[in-house]
C-alpha cells in the first residue's frame, strides 16, 4: 500500500516551496520580536504566524495532489503498476506528514514564546494558551480542503484560490464569531465530519477514471463544499 519512493518523490517535489514558506513565517515572527514584545509589529506577526503555516499547507497539499495534472504528467504516473487509489493514498500520506510536522512546529513555537514571557497579550485565534486545539481543527480542515480541491481541479492556481476562499470564510467566521453561517461553533465533531467527507469525495473522484473528465469539476467541488457546510449549519 505504502510506496516509499513515491512519498519521497512527493516530498522532494515541494521541498523548495516548504523551505520558502518556513523562511517567510519565521522572518515575520523574528521581525516582530526584534521590534519588541509590546509593539504592534509583534502583535501582527504573532497573530498571522499560524495562518502563514495554514496557507503554506494549502499550497503544498494542492501541489502534491494536483501537481501531475498541472504539469501534464498524470498519465505517466497512472501508467505505473499501481492503482489510482494507491497513488492517491500515498499522496495523502505525504501531505499528512508535512501537516503534522508543521503543526508541531507551530505548537512548539507557541510554547517557547509563552515560556519566554514574550506573549504579553491574548488577542489571536490560535495563540491563546487554551485555544491551540482550534489551530489543530483548522489545520485538519486545511488538510482535507487542499486534498479535495487539489483532486477536483485541473490546475494548481484555480484550486488554490478555491481552497483559500473556502477555508478563509471558515477562519474569518471563527475570528469574528459571525452568526449567519454559524461556523463559530467549530467543534471537534464538525471538523472531523467535514474533513472525512471531503477526503472520501476526493478519494472517489481520484479513483474514478471517468470523473476527471467532468467539464466543470472545480465548480462542482465548490458547490459540494458549501452544501456540506450548509448541512452542518442545519444540524448544529
Amino acid at each position: 500500500m505504502i510506496n516509499t519512493q513515491l512519498i519521497l518523490k512527493e516530498l522532494k517535489g515541494v521541498k523548495s516551496l516548504l523551505f520558502d514558506g518556513l523562511i517567510i513565517a519565521f522572518l515575520c515572527l523574528i521581525f516582530g520580536i526584534l521590534m519588541g514584545p509590546g509593539s504592534v509589529a509583534f502583535r501582527i506577526a504573532y497573530s498571522i504566524f499560524p495562518f502563514i503555516f495554514m496557507l503554506l499547507n494549502l499550497a503544498v497539499g494542492i501541489n502534491i495532489v494536483a501537481g501531475e495534472k498541472d504539469q501534464n504528467t498524470s498519465d505517466f504516473l497512472m501508467s505505473k503498476p499501481m492503482g489510482r487509489i494507491r497513488v492517491f493514498l500515498n499522496k495523502v500520506i505525504s501531505f499528512a506528514l508535512i501537516v503534522l510536522v508543521s503543526g508541531f512546529v507551530v505548537m512548539i513555537t507557541i510554547l517557547l514564546i509563552n515560556k519566554a514571557g514574550l506573549n504579553t497579550f491574548d488577542s489571536t485565534l490560535c495563540f491563546r494558551s487554551n485555544n491551540i486545539a482550534v489551530f489543530w481543527k483548522l489545520l485538519l480542515l486545511v488538510f482535507a480542503t487542499a486534498v479535495f480541491f487539489g483532486t477536483f481541479s485541473k490546475d494548481i492556481f484555480s484550486s488554490l484560490l478555491a481552497a483559500i476562499f473556502g477555508d478563509g470564510l471558515i477562519i474569518l467566521n471563527e475570528l469574528l464569531k459571525h452568526k449567519i453561517y454559524r461556523w463559530d461553533y467549530l467543534n471537534t465533531m464538525h471538523a472531523i465530519f467535514v474533513s472525512v467527507v471531503l477526503l472520501l469525495g476526493a478519494l472517489y473522484f481520484f479513483g474514478n477514471k471517468k470523473a476527471p473528465k467532468l467539464k466543470y469539476s472545480l465548480l462542482t467541488a465548490i458547490i459540494i463544499f458549501f452544501l456540506l457546510n450548509f448541512l452542518m449549519y442545519m444540524f448544529y
